[in-house]
């Protein structure tokens, strides 16, 4: 373990527990890998609708928590309303007693970084993606006039934003695609991949019965793609499809009605899951938003046989050659067809572990900032 005079503030935009999506998965298996390290977290949260956790106190040495600000004037703000809504002069309070180096999680959470001295102090932001590529695809899939223009002025607002991140000791980029973006902005960006909870691999080789989409289905992108394997794939294929999630639109829930082949579970717990993910012949991943590594393909690659996904699931991800590429519905049918048959070989397991065990260890995303925060005393 490391020494214990290693200290950080992390800046989360959520409470991260339960981990139970994307952006808190990272956050919450970061935490807990750094403090495997020995190096002491003073973690801040900022709440709006998830309650306060005492797991999380295991593993940090403080938990503050500023409740996020939700007025609607901030919409008309040239702020961004993710960032202006997390402003808190408490949090800035608390972070100048010290000159700990911190962790902004997200754009969101870089409201606070002109309120500091930069001179004294090291302040990296971890990004999550390209916010403002992310909100113009959020636009892009929004069917409601008032959400879809709210998306486009906070897509314009968050590009204009991003210039704060010159200011910032490094970047942490979640993906390779991402670190290039980002290194147009800041000449310090490691490539951090995201977190997860997976230790190893626990995919099993052989053959399954079925192939599985799973992912939460009340996020309009994840919806959109389990409609498309309903409706365009699996609508006159015979073979069993099982999509798990929750929240499906009534339109998924009527079209799985009228197929006799697709089954639709929903809230399923997490030890239920991996049982369908491992028993599983082939996750078919396709999503059409291409904003990084999604952790939807982490978990299949740890627990699944074949994946098979379209180019905007893995582009410029690095673990391009551990899937199966399909990308129109002909190609997903061909794709089906020619690995219903086809036993999972011990040689892919080989690959994943060489590849996800260089690229997607959280040890080793978490020895690259631990390196690059404390490898000197001095901001950079």
């Amino acid at each position: 373990m490391g020494s214990s005079n290693k200290q950080i503030h992390l800046i989360a935009f959520d409470v991260p527990y339960p981990p139970n999506y994307g952006g808190v998965i990272d956050i919450y298996y970061k935490a807990v890998e750094l403090q495997k390290m020995g190096v002491k977290i003073h973690l801040h949260c900022f709440e709006y609708g998830r309650p306060r956790n005492n797991q999380l106190d295991k593993i940090c040495e403080s938990v503050t928590y500023y409740k996020r600000r939700k007025s609607k004037f901030l919409l008309f703000s040239r702020t961004p309303y993710i960032v202006g809504t997390r402003n808190s002069e408490q949090l800035i309070g608390n972070l100048n007693k010290d000159n700990y180096p911190i962790i902004c999680e997200g754009l969101h959470t870089t409201g606070i970084i002109k309120h500091l001295n930069l001179k004294k102090r090291k302040v990296y932001v971890r990004t999550h993606n390209v916010e403002h590529d992310y909100y113009r695809h959020l636009a892009k899939n929004e069917s409601k006039l008032a959400h879809r223009m709210y998306y486009k002025r906070e897509a314009r607002k968050l590009k204009a934003f991003e210039s704060i991140l010159k200011q910032c000791s490094g970047v942490f980029a979640i993906s390779p695609s991402d670190a290039v973006h980002f290194e147009k902005i800041n000449n310090n960006v490691e490539l951090v991949y995201p977190f997860h909870p997976f230790q190893k691999i626990n995919a099993k080789p052989g053959t399954g019965k079925y192939a599985i989409y799973h992912g939460n289905l009340k996020v309009n992108e994840n919806n959109k793609a389990a409609v498309f394997l309903a409706e365009q794939v699996f609508n006159d294929i015979d073979y069993p499809l099982l999509i798990t999630g929750s929240g499906a639109s009534n339109y998924l829930k009527h079209l799985v009605s009228e197929n006799e082949n697709i089954e639709l579970k929903e809230n399923i717990p997490s030890k239920e899951m991996l049982g369908y993910m491992q028993g599983a012949h082939m996750h078919i991943l396709p999503t059409f938003q291409a904003t990084g590594m999604k952790l939807k393909l982490i978990s299949a690659l740890f627990n699944g046989r074949y994946c098979v996904v379209n180019s905007e699931m893995i582009e410029n991800t690095g673990v391009e050659k551990l899937c199966k590429l399909a990308n129109s519905s002909t190609d997903f049918k061909e794709r089906i067809n020619e690995l219903a048959s086809k036993p999972f070989p011990s040689t892919e397991l080989k690959n994943r572990k060489e590849v996800l065990g260089k690229d997607l260890s959280n040890h080793k995303n978490a020895q690259k900032i631990v390196n690059q925060i404390f490898s000197n005393s001095t901001p950079s």
